[in-house]
C-alpha cells in the first residue's frame, strides 16, 4: 500500500504540489494503551490529499514472541514517539522525498524529526487541535480564584491588569460571574470562526485580539473618526 502512493505520488510533476518533491503530509504517534505508559507505540506519515499511509513505524518494549526482527525499545514510552517520528521522516529523506508541508499536532518531537531531515518543510498545526488546547486552558484558568504566580510573571507587562485580577466573591464557584461552561464554550467556537476564516496569519491575531479586548466586551467600534471595528458584524445595522 505504501509503495503503490509512492508511485502514484512519483507520477505526478515535480512543480505540483502534493508531487514526490512537493510533498504534503500529516503524521502522529499511537500508543497501544493511551497515555505515556503503553509498552507498544506506532507512528504513521500520511499523504495530506489522499489519506494513504507513506512511511510507518512500530516499537515494542517488552514481549516474548518473535513477530518482529527489531530489537525490543530500550527507552521509555513518551520517547518513543519522538524516535519513531525521527526513523519515518529520514526514511523519506533516504528515499528523496522533498515535505514541503506538514499538518500535525502541537509535538515538539516529531517538530524536531522534521527539522533535522526535512528543515525547508513548514509546520501546521490542526485547527481542532488547536482549539482543544485554547480551549482546555481557560478551563484550567476558570478554577482558580486569582491567576497563578506563573501567568502573571508570564504576561504582567502585556496585561498588568492580571496582577490585581480576582474573584470578588468569597467562594469562587460555577455561577459567581468568572470564566463559565457557557463562556467557555462560546470562545471555543468563536476561536473556531476566527482560525477558519482567516487565510493570513496577521488577520488571524487582528481578530483574536479584536475578539478578547473589544467584542466580548460589547464594544465593536474605537478610535477615532477613522477608528477601526471588531469586523464580526457589519458596522451599520438597522
Amino acid at each position: 500500500m505504501c509503495d503503490e502512493e509512492k508511485d502514484q505520488m512519483m507520477t505526478k510533476d515535480d512543480s505540483e504540489l502534493g508531487s514526490w518533491k512537493r510533498a504534503v503530509v500529516t503524521s502522529d504517534g499511537v500508543w497501544h494503551n493511551r497515555g505515556y505508559f503503553s509498552k507498544n507505540g506506532s507512528f504513521i506519515i500520511k499523504n495530506y490529499f489522499t489519506g494513504s499511509i507513506l512511511w510507518y513505524g512500530h516499537k515494542c518494549m517488552q514481549g516474548k514472541d518473535d513477530i518482529i526482527d527489531e530489537e525490543l525499545f530500550a527507552g521509555t514510552s513518551k520517547s518513543m514517539k519522538g524516535c519513531l517520528a525521527e526513523e519515518c521522516y529520514k526514511e523519506a529523506k533516504d528515499e528523496e522525498c522533498d515535505v514541503e508541508v506538514i499538518w500535525q499536532d502541537g509535538d515538539s518531537s516529531a517538530a524536531y524529526a522534521i527539522s533535522k531531515w526535512h528543515p525547508k518543510g513548514e509546520i501546521y498545526k490542526c485547527g481542532r487541535h488547536v482549539g482543544r488546547a485554547h480551549y482546555n486552558k481557560r478551563k484550567e484558568v476558570a478554577k482558580q480564584k486569582e491567576f497563578s504566580a506563573t501567568l502573571k510573571k508570564k504576561y504582567q507587562d502585556q496585561f498588568p491588569s492580571v496582577l490585581t485580577a480576582k474573584c470578588k466573591r468569597d467562594r469562587h464557584k460555577a455561577d459567581c460571574g468568572c470564566l463559565g461552561d457557557s463562556f467557555l464554550t462560546n470562545a471555543r467556537i468563536n476561536h473556531f470562526c476566527c482560525l477558519q476564516q482567516c487565510d493570513k496569519s496577521e488577520e488571524y491575531a487582528r481578530r483574536m485580539i479584536a475578539l478578547g479586548t473589544y467584542h466580548s466586551k460589547d464594544v465593536h467600534t474605537w478610535g477615532d473618526a477613522d477608528g477601526q471595528s471588531c469586523g464580526f458584524h457589519p458596522d451599520v445595522v438597522c
